[in-house]
């Protein structure tokens, strides 16, 4: 069964870096101990504490304070629960209860849940769950439609274990749950196929459109997210 693997997806237009870590699974227990994190850190002239209005974004201000946003993405959690845990913990998403830790601010969850392995049902209400104890906690989660979700979406089921049928209750049991049901309902709520990232409260919540009247450095302080096997004519 292929491990979850740790990657960020940067998207500019005119660059795509991707930036792969396969954890080796018989070390997560050592690594945990010196866990790695991609963070942004970045000086800018605020002159509110929290950076929020118009003179972060306009050069305004005139106090300089360090601003850190930290952000965890994973993909490809491929119905392998127990492993998706400790790749979470390791990061410091969740605590050893699989609960949201608060260590993080941002976790991007590039999609590819489904497939390959028999944790489909407990990954989605896992993430579920994550989702709203972040947004209790001030964090936020963002979901991606991988090409493994669009391929159940539209019927293929070539990488679908027959046991993990089972867990659904059955062939009609699984596609209510991926188009009416739980599954298919969080999709349409929570997942997207591409997200948008800003590094900086003023410049909006995730999925805020880029502005190309304004003009400073803070401007383009975003990250672009979308799964590394989702081709550029999905819907």
């Amino acid at each position: 069964m292929p491990r979850p693997i740790i990657w960020l997806t940067m998207v500019t237009p005119i660059l795509a870096l991707f930036l792969v870590f396969p954890p080796p699974i018989h070390l997560l227990k050592s690594a945990a101990q010196h866990p790695v994190f991609w963070s942004f850190s970045k000086h800018v002239d605020l002159t509110t504490p929290a950076g929020h209005g118009k003179d972060a974004l306009h050069g305004g201000g005139h106090e300089a304070r360090p601003y850190t946003r930290r952000i965890v993405a994973v993909g490809d959690l491929h119905g392998d629960m127990p492993n998706a845990q400790k790749v979470l913990q390791m990061a410091g998403v969740v605590d050893e209860h699989g609960d949201w830790s608060g260590e993080v601010d941002f976790f991007v969850q590039t999609g590819d849940i489904i497939d390959r392995g028999d944790d489909t049902i407990k990954l989605y209400l896992w993430m579920d769950k994550l989702r709203e104890q972040a947004h209790a906690a001030g964090g936020t989660v963002l979901s991606h439609l991988g090409n493994h979700e669009w391929m159940n979406a539209i019927g293929d089921w070539r990488y679908v274990r027959p046991s993990e049928i089972t867990t659904f209750g059955g062939v009609a049991a699984r596609q209510r749950m991926l188009s009416t049901g739980r599954i298919g309902k969080s999709w349409t709520a929570n997942y997207t196929v591409t997200s948008r990232l800003p590094l900086h409260p003023s410049l909006g919540p995730p999925n805020t459109d880029y502005d190309p009247t304004t003009h400073n450095a803070l401007s383009h302080a975003a990250l672009s997210f979308v799964h590394g096997g989702a081709l550029a004519d999905l819907p």
